[in-house]
């Protein structure tokens, strides 16, 4: 049996903010659809909350274990049977005509595959944070996309069958499958837009992945994979390519300090000067990202010596002792 809509929802350790994640779905002006939730092996009550509702449309896939991000959101997309696919994470919150809203655009532009909304920041206790209101036309949205990535995953409807054809979310992407998806379908030449209304509240929250030195680096790197996508592939404007370029090389230069603060102090360097190498009219134009290449080797270079030489001290005061 087929549906016109399946929302997906990937679940692991969500309980705190669960109910509220599947109700405002059960609860959405628009009923004609399908909510595949997928329990990624959870270890609190997130299934126990999930079997306690008794609604034909929720259909739960628990896994067992934890299979990563990319994999589980994978295994939502292969359980989805509707035409269109919304998306919600198990911590946020889609107002009440989200659904319906999205549904009727996307009848009413057939040629659009993926479509977003703008969408509100929201904290722990659902106090307002921030905004965030992208680009909503196509142009406008892949030229925004030269220096971010303008939609929010928890906002996003797309048609099910060109998500397919793409392979569905990379698996090669740890954090940022998302945006990678999003850009193999902007580089594709596939219809894009955001609806210039807040429909979903994103939730920030300390239960989230920790900012930790190796996730930092992975982020780094998998937002500059993107972005060498986009710069290479996407039909940007000329000022937009330009900001690419920009963006690629400010990031690989970040990416190299954040190595070279990692102890990864070669590798930091050598990524910081194939920035150098790759953009080096860029650099050279912009002084500012020039010196901070520059600063980076000087400053890896200074602790370097500094670390051998008091390591050859000790030695030493060692060895007199040791003599003594």
């Amino acid at each position: 049996m087929t549906v016109p809509l399946s929302v997906i929802m990937t679940v692991y350790n969500g309980e705190p903010f669960l109910r509220d994640a599947v109700e405002c779905l059960l609860n959405q002006t628009y009923r004609d659809f399908e909510l595949v939730v997928v329990d990624n092996g959870s270890q609190d009550a997130s299934l126990k909350v999930l079997r306690g509702y008794e609604d034909s449309r929720l259909q739960i896939v628990e896994l067992g274990q934890n299979i990563g991000r990319t994999a589980v959101l994978n295994v939502a997309l292969g359980a989805a049977r509707g035409s269109l696919v919304a998306v919600q994470d198990a911590d946020d919150v889609s107002l009440p005509e989200r659904l319906e809203k999205q549904v009727s655009w996307m009848s009413q532009h057939p040629n659009v595959v993926l479509l977003g909304t703008w969408c509100e920041y929201i904290d722990e206790g659902d106090n307002h944070i921030a905004y965030f209101r992208p680009p909503t036309t196509h142009q406008e949205i892949v030229d925004a996309f030269a220096a971010h990535t303008p939609f929010i995953h928890s906002s996003v409807m797309y048609r099910r069958h060109p998500i397919e054809e793409l392979g569905g979310y990379p698996t090669d992407f740890v954090h940022g499958q998302d945006g990678a998806l999003w850009g193999h379908v902007i580089c594709r030449g596939l219809e894009v837009a955001n609806l210039p209304v807040g429909l979903v509240r994103a939730r920030l929250h300390s239960g989230q992945l920790s900012a930790s030195a190796g996730m930092k680096l992975v982020k780094s790197w998998e937002f500059i994979r993107v972005h060498r996508q986009i710069e290479a592939q996407a039909d940007l404007t000329p000022a937009a390519r330009k900001l690419a370029k920009r963006t690629v090389v400010t990031y690989t230069h970040r990416h190299g300090a954040l190595l070279c603060r990692d102890g990864r102090w070669i590798e930091g360097l050598r990524t910081t000067g194939s920035a150098l190498a790759c953009y080096r009219g860029l650099v050279l134009r912009d002084m500012r990202i020039g010196w901070w290449i520059v600063r980076v080797a000087l400053v890896q270079i200074r602790e370097r010596v500094v670390k051998k030489s008091w390591k050859a001290l000790n030695s030493r005061i060692a060895s007199l002792r040791a003599s003594a």
